[in-house]
């Protein structure tokens, strides 16, 4: 290599490491003045919090961070622009070193359905995909809500991961990946991850909210998610005794809705996706005409 292309190599590798710097800095803008105030008037809560009684117990420790109820909501509605819910929150776990306001924020809400004891007899037995055509039926009912409230339509494009139970912690997990079009793949999109904690008396309900790139760093933290939350001894699915009320669905009804009629539910995702999407839209542009700037015209160096 001559002096000549030596240069030149140390100036690409230069511009490159720019555009890093770049993407970096647009990856981590800062907030807007109305989402910076809405930030500030959260309280954040850590340490060991306890719901419904003390039936259920959370141990934020030092990675996540616990929303009340109150906050969750304007976190859901005026954050990341969802319909009000009617459903009983629990509040939400957010990252501890991430604002869920931020392009790559994310939170899980928690909520608690009183549906006595689940058999997981069905557990091997259940066909998901028919469970999934149910569900794109439905999804249509739920965009007729949705456009009556005046907010865009979102579609179930599919699994993001079909749902598997864990027969020894008695958890049953799945994603569901969204879409403004009514057709698309890949792993971008918007998802809700699902996953289901069974108790004695009901189950414990995580919702992860997440855009479809983030996916990957949601499911890294799934694990971390069910050792903050935990029943309460004396409620756990084994304390079950024969006495107790069993419920009259099992696990495949759960997957597909449980005891709620889904059609009067219009989901968690909302518009924080679509904030998200649009961000990363402005960031990709931009990059683009950096990269288009730097490496579309000959180098005069």
């Amino acid at each position: 290599m001559n002096d000549l292309q030596l240069r030149k190599c140390i100036c690409l590798v230069n511009k490159f490491l720019v555009l890093i710097a770049i993407c970096t800095s647009l990856a981590h803008a800062e907030l807007s003045p109305e989402m910076k105030k809405l930030e500030k008037s959260f309280h954040y809560q850590t340490g060991t919090i306890t719901l419904l009684k003390g039936d259920v117990v959370i141990n934020t420790g030092d990675k996540f961070r616990y929303l009340s109820p109150e906050d969750s909501a304007k976190l859901l509605v005026d954050g990341w622009g969802n319909p009000p819910s009617e459903e009983l929150s629990l509040g939400m776990l957010v990252p501890a070193d991430l604002s869920p306001l931020e392009a790559k924020g994310w939170g899980a809400h928690l909520t608690y359905e009183d549906d006595s004891y689940i058999d997981d007899a069905d557990a091997k037995t259940i066909n998901y995909n028919n469970i999934l055509k149910e569900m794109k039926q439905r999804n249509m009912l739920e965009n007729i809500e949705r456009k009556k409230m005046g907010y865009e339509e979102l579609h179930l494009l599919g699994w993001a991961e079909e749902p598997h139970y864990d027969q020894n912690t008695h958890i049953i997990y799945w994603a569901k990946r969204y879409g403004i079009e009514e057709e698309g793949e890949g792993e971008g999109g918007f998802i809700n991850y699902f996953i289901r904690d069974l108790g004695r008396h009901g189950v414990f309900n995580i919702n992860v909210i997440s855009a479809g790139e983030d996916f990957p760093e949601v499911k890294k933290a799934a694990p971390e998610l069910l050792k903050v939350v935990s029943f309460a001894e004396g409620k756990r699915y084994e304390d079950h005794r024969f006495w107790d009320t069993t419920s009259s669905y099992g696990l495949g009804a759960l997957v597909a809705g449980g005891a709620v009629v889904a059609a009067k539910k219009v989901g968690l995702i909302g518009l924080v996706i679509l904030f998200a999407k649009k961000f990363f839209i402005v960031i990709i542009a931009a990059i683009a005409g950096f990269v288009k700037m730097l490496f579309g015209r000959k180098d005069k160096n």
